[in-house]
Order: structure tokens, then C-alpha cells, then sequence
């Protein structure tokens, strides 16, 4: 992608995170040798002043496993900011945050909103809200036969019904699909049997 929310966006599609836990990680929450990201504080906007807090729920703070595509890609953006602190020194705005504008600064959610909005038109791509992005995880979760209690550990939900009420849709056309399977299995069956 290239574009000053790239690692927003990459890490809220891989984990399914939502912008408040994205724009709140802190380099001290990646573990590379225990190959961990731990979900511990927020960013979030209460009118116009931004609070680092914990997040609202202890089922939201949580522990995920680093995947080995995250480990290099932020590896590889741990050392492009190192680049940037020495490229803007004393201007270099050190917060700690893994997603962050290249003097350090951290990235405002309204700049996160607008800037990914701009990206989808640009390429053509069907308007969908930042916020999105962790349905579609979940929903490429279910699809692929996660079951929902791992998706609420994974997605943080404070409880199972959430995750159910907010993605039975998807799994009711993962059962369609599977219904369907098991009939052409046994179609094949019965025509075998005629002939």
C-alpha cells in the first residue's frame, strides 16, 4: 500500500482489531521473542482531548499470538522508524506507538477515517467503514470453520452472545454451504444407486 496508515490497516485486517486497539498498540506490547501481541491499552477520542486507557473490558485486554508475516512486517517498520527518528530528531515526537506518521506523532482518528475512505475510492474499491475490517476477519474466521468461541477469545468480545448476535448471519451461510455439500454428496449417491 505504501500510505501513512498501511500498518493500521494491515495489522486491524490480520487480527481483526478494532482503530481503538490499533492506534493505541505501543511497541512495548510486541513481544518478538516470545512471538506475542498483547492487547492492553486503547486510543480512544472523547470529544476533542485523546485518552490512552485500558480497554473497556478485561476479555478486550488479551494476549494473541505473533503471526510470522506481522513479525517481519513490523520488523521491518520498527526499522523504518528508527530511520525517521534519526531523519527528524529533536522534532521526532517518540510515543512509542507502532501506527504512527512518520515524525512519531500519533495518527488521529479522523485522519485514519478519512485516509481509508480516500484509499477504497481511489482503487475502486466498495466504500466500507475502518471498523469493517474486523468483521471481515471474523466473517474469513467463520468461513473457515473457526468456531465462535474462538473468535470471541480472538476478537476480545466480553461474551459469546455478542460474537453470536453479531456474526450468526455468516454462520448460518457457512451451514447453507455445508447443507449443500452434504446434498451433492448423497445426489451423487442416489444417482450411482439408479444406474
Amino acid at each position: 500500500m505504501g500510505t501513512l496508515i498501511e500498518s493500521a490497516v494491515y495489522l486491524a485486517a490480520h487480527y481483526g482489531l478494532r482503530r481503538s486497539e490499533v492506534l493505541g498498540l505501543k511497541w512495548d506490547c510486541i513481544n518478538f521473542k516470545e512471538k506475542t501481541i498483547s492487547i492492553r491499552e486503547v486510543r480512544v477520542k472523547y470529544g476533542k482531548e485523546v485518552v490512552i486507557k485500558k480497554p473497556k473490558s478485561e476479555s478486550s485486554q488479551r494476549i494473541l499470538p505473533l503471526m510470522d508475516d506481522i513479525a517481519d512486517y513490523l520488523l521491518h517498520l520498527k526499522t523504518q522508524q528508527k530511520k525517521n527518528k534519526l531523519l527528524f530528531g529533536k522534532e521526532y515526537v517518540d510515543c512509542g506507538l507502532v501506527c504512527c506518521l512518520p515524525d512519531g506523532n500519533p495518527i488521529k482518528t479522523e485522519y485514519l477515517n478519512h485516509k481509508f475512505k480516500d484509499i477504497l475510492a481511489k482503487n475502486e474499491l466498495p466504500h466500507i467503514r475502518f471498523h469493517d475490517l474486523r468483521h471481515s476477519t471474523a466473517s474469513y474466521l467463520i468461513k473457515n470453520g473457526v468456531s465462535l468461541k474462538e473468535i470471541q477469545v480472538w476478537l476480545g468480545h466480553s461474551t459469546i452472545s455478542i460474537t453470536a448476535n453479531t456474526y450468526t448471519h455468516i454462520d448460518m451461510e457457512t451451514k447453507k454451504d455445508t447443507a449443500q455439500k452434504i446434498n451433492d454428496i448423497f445426489s451423487k449417491k442416489s444417482k450411482g444407486a439408479a444406474q
